[in-house]
Parts: C-alpha cells; structure tokens; sequence
C-alpha cells in the first residue's frame, strides 16, 4: 500500500472511490503513488504545507504512462491512455489522464471489473475513428496493433507480421459471421455477441496495479 499517501485523501474521498468503482482503498492509494511518480496530481487544498497539490490539478503526461512496466509491451497503451483521456483528439496532450481518467481506466481493465464495462471498454478501445461502430478500417486497424512486434510503432503496414490479404481474408470473415444487419459494420449489440462467445475474455482483459 502507498503508506503515508492517506494524507492526500479524506476518509469520506477514499469511500466514493470504493462506491463507483471495484477497487479499495488500497488500491486508490497505490494508484495514487503511481500517478505522482509519473508527474501528476490532484488538486488538495488540505495537503501539507509546500506540496504540490497545494498548485492545483496536473495530468500525468502520456510519455510517463506509456514508461509503466504494464504498459511496455502491451500494443494498445497508447490507444487505451487516449481513451481515457479527456484532452482533445490528436493534440499534443492527448492521452494525458488526470487522476480520476487514470483510476476510470485501471478500475475497467481490473480483475474484478464487471463484464459488461470490459465490453464496454474494449468497444471503445477497438473504435478507432470512434464513430460508435467498429468499421472494416477499424479492424484492419486492430489487426495491425495486434500484429506488430513490440518496439515497432503499431498500425504501421511496414511493421505487421500480417500481409495484406492475410488481413483482407479475416475481415472478410468476422464481417461475415458477425455483422447480423448486414451494414458492413458492428454494433456494440454485435460486438458483445461475439465477446460472449470468447473463452477467458474477462480474465485476460486487465492490466495489473502492482
């Protein structure tokens, strides 16, 4: 537990966070001390003298989060931070979490999240262009991410291990097996049809705090 980090929050702060999300105390306290060692913090008025939460709000930027143990090799750190993240899509800052987007995303992708906000989340994830649909564009892109090596910059043709009609063959197929209405796009309702039909899926979509 991050001992000492009480002190940033009240007791009646620490209990919201248990009641809106699936994560204790102590873990709202080891987010808490992850998150300042990333370069961030929340505003507290009440925190000790010369600290700077004194200073007000300051988001964790992406590079720092990006530099997480849990996020090194995963291929969507980038996309999950952008999600998440409530600064503007495609400028500089996005992707930067304050700490209520950073504990959001730790509490979906959390063992002990509930089903449906997983398939929410990876919904979301997988909506590239974030047009409310998962699109063919969007699962040529999935494919690409899942497909790169790590250290290579994801998406990019060059860097998949997929050729091109290797990825063409198994949009063809999902579209076809799973695009109910016919409309050459998913819908959440579709989605989660075909999330329901993955073995393990809620175990292995999480991303550990420690």
């Amino acid at each position: 537990m991050g001992v000492g980090y009480s002190v940033y929050f009240t007791k009646e702060e620490l209990e919201e966070y248990e009641f809106v999300t699936c994560l204790t105390s102590a873990d709202i306290l080891d987010l808490y001390r992850k998150f300042k060692l990333l370069g961030g913090h929340r505003a507290k008025e009440s925190a000790p003298a010369g600290d700077v939460e004194r200073n007000g709000e300051k988001k964790a930027p992406l590079k720092a989060l990006l530099s997480q143990k849990e996020f090194i090799y995963n291929p969507f750190a980038q996309r999950l931070c952008e999600v998440f993240s409530s600064e503007p899509a495609f400028s500089p800052t996005w992707g930067d979490l304050n700490f209520d987007e950073y504990v959001d995303m730790y509490n979906c992708l959390s063992p002990d999240a509930p089903k449906d906000v997983k398939m929410k989340t990876a919904f979301r994830l997988y909506d590239f262009d974030g047009n409310g649909y998962l699109t063919t564009e969007d699962l040529e892109w999935l494919l690409r991410t899942i497909a790169t090596p790590p250290g290579k910059k994801s998406g990019k043709p060059r860097n998949c291990l997929f050729e091109q009609h290797e990825i063409n063959d198994i949009v063809e197929r999902v579209m076809r097996d799973c695009d109910i209405d016919g409309n050459h796009r998913l819908s959440y309702a579709e989605f989660s049809k075909v999330l329901d039909r993955v073995p393990g899926f809620t175990t292995r979509f999480c991303i550990d705090i420690n």
